[in-house]
Parts: structure tokens; sequence; C-alpha cells
């Protein structure tokens, strides 16, 4: 699901609020990160100009939906850096996925780590009777 949600943003954008959300944002941070200044170190050109089997993999479409990254954005519109108006939609936008992204981790692993507890108790309890 993330790595379509990055290759939709990367490619067309979204439209939240009237205001057209997509790269352009990101790519401005870049430019902002290639002076002295270092505010997204985790991402880089390769998280946004991908192509090929690079669609695929989910790391490079994790990190441009950051949580780092988002507070990046929030972080240059208020010094001066964005004068693009619809820095706020890509904010929470980026926002929004890195919370959802983080929740399905969460779902994804708290269920197995219990079962294999009440497994190991269940196991414990019967090889002692």
């Amino acid at each position: 699901m993330i790595k379509l949600l990055r290759n939709h943003f990367i490619d067309s954008g979204f439209v939240i609020d009237g205001k057209l959300v997509g790269k352009e944002i990101i790519l401005k941070l870049l430019d902002i990160n290639s002076t002295d200044l270092k505010i997204t170190h985790k991402i880089s050109e390769a998280n946004v100009f991908v192509s090929g089997p690079k669609r695929q993999n989910v790391k490079l479409a994790t990190k441009l939906f950051s949580h780092t990254v988002s507070q990046a954005i929030t972080w240059a519109a208020s010094r001066g850096y964005l004068h693009e108006e619809n820095w706020l939609q890509c904010h929470q936008l980026l926002k929004i996925v890195s919370f959802s992204n983080y929740i399905n981790l969460e779902i994804y692993i708290s269920p197995s780590f219990a079962d294999q507890r009440l497994v190991r108790r269940f196991q414990c309890k019967g090889s002692k009777s």
C-alpha cells in the first residue's frame, strides 16, 4: 500500500483541499539539503526518482513518507524556505501516512508476539504436568 501511495505521489500527486500535493516540495527540501543545512538526512533523490524494479522497494517509500520528512517540511516552512502554499497539506499527508504505517506495523507485529507468549505459556504448563 505504501508503495502505491508513493508512486502516485511522485507520478501525479494528490489533490488535498483543492491544492495539488506532489514531489515538488520534497525536491525543494532536497535543494535546501544540498547546502550546509541538512534537514532531510534520511532521503535523497533516489527516493523521488525511482523507476523499474526500484518502484517496488518498500524502504525507499517508507523513508519518503516518514515523520522526519514531515517535520522537516514544517521546519522549513516556518523558517521561510518553503513559499509554496501547499506545504501544510503535504505535511499532513506525510504525517497521516507515516502514522498509519506505524499502526499497521504494530497491528501486524503485536498479535504474533502475544500468540508466541501464549504458546510458550501453554507449552510450559503442559511440560510440568
